[in-house]
């Protein structure tokens, strides 16, 4: 029994390579619009060279930081940093427009309750990505949790872009985060910076 364990170990990643490939060979097919002979092999030679480069996926993760797809949760996530894309353009819009009105600015740190790179990513990514806030460095800190620094244009309350920035790590746990993140959101208070 324990041989088949083994065999099963060793194979399980050779499949999720090969379905990989397969993904990205489709992929590749699809953006070029047609399953022809010489995009098939264009887009199997893409694909050995993205995974030879990229060996991400599965197993590449600590336990507790393979993220967990839920079906639902993405799009509340999604929703949410819509309204934040458009609040936060308005807000750089009258910032461009009215000259004469003072830009506040500044840095502001935020220390999510999780430690996984998985939601260190999509957090700060999603903060970026808002117009009005840039997250110029983050430290992982496995213990603590990983720490933000968030450059804000418009700074009026610091505690309000701390609260925004929670609220995206509490939707992106709800979508993406592991078992151990659920656990430890829900078993947290509110993060000192």
């Amino acid at each position: 029994m324990s041989g088949t364990g083994r065999r099963d170990g060793r194979i399980r990643p050779v499949v999720q390579s090969v379905v990989r490939a397969g993904a990205l060979v489709l992929v590749w097919v699809a953006l070029w619009g047609s399953p022809s002979v010489g995009n098939l092999v264009s887009g199997a030679l893409v694909a050995v060279f993205v995974l030879a480069v990229f060996p991400g996926g599965p197993g590449r993760l600590e336990g507790q930081d393979e993220p967990r797809v839920r079906p639902l949760s993405p799009f509340r996530f999604l929703g949410r940093f819509v309204v934040e894309l458009v609040m936060s353009t308005f807000s750089v819009a009258i910032a461009v427009v009215a000259p004469r009105r003072r830009v506040r600015e500044g840095v502001v740190k935020v220390r999510l309750r999780s430690s996984s790179p998985v939601i260190g990513t999509i957090v700060a990514n999603a903060i970026t990505l808002t117009p009005g806030t840039l997250t110029v460095d983050a430290e992982a800190d496995r213990v603590r949790g990983t720490l933000l620094y968030v450059h804000v244009l418009g700074l009026d309350d610091p505690e309000s872009v701390r609260a925004s920035a929670l609220d995206f790590e509490r939707l992106a746990i709800a979508a993406f985060g592991s078992a151990e993140d659920r656990r430890r959101l829900r078993t947290t208070g509110e993060p000192n910076p």
